[in-house]
């Protein structure tokens, strides 16, 4: 049982207009983290179901999420910090996730 945690501080997004018939992909965020910019993960947003596994692959984690759930993950990227992208890899879960904050507070 293993859960892999990396924290990110930037990102990339990649919308996607027109793609392959076998590529899924709609858009996709690469998760940075440091002054070097090493990429740690991906969030890829896909319109098909069932989604593929979400998994850990050359220190890199991978994320998949119906596209429908877009606008949800940019709003939390956009608002809140600091954040880490993470996969639980023995029941391949895997998300973002922000850090514990007081209720009724907004961010400054």
């Amino acid at each position: 049982m293993t859960l892999i945690l990396k924290e990110f501080d930037s990102y990339t997004v990649e919308y996607f207009s027109k793609n392959g018939e076998s590529d899924t992909r709609k858009a996709i965020i690469r998760c940075f983290t440091g002054n070097s910019q090493q990429e740690v993960g991906r969030i890829t947003f896909l319109d098909v179901k069932p989604l593929p596994d979400n998994n850990f692959h050359s220190n890199l984690i991978y994320v998949y999420f119906h596209l429908s759930l877009f606008d949800d993950i940019i709003d939390i990227l956009r608002n809140e910090k600091p954040l880490r992208i993470y996969l639980e890899d023995y029941i391949k879960v895997g998300g973002i996730i922000t850090s514990y904050e007081p209720i009724g507070e907004q961010e400054p």
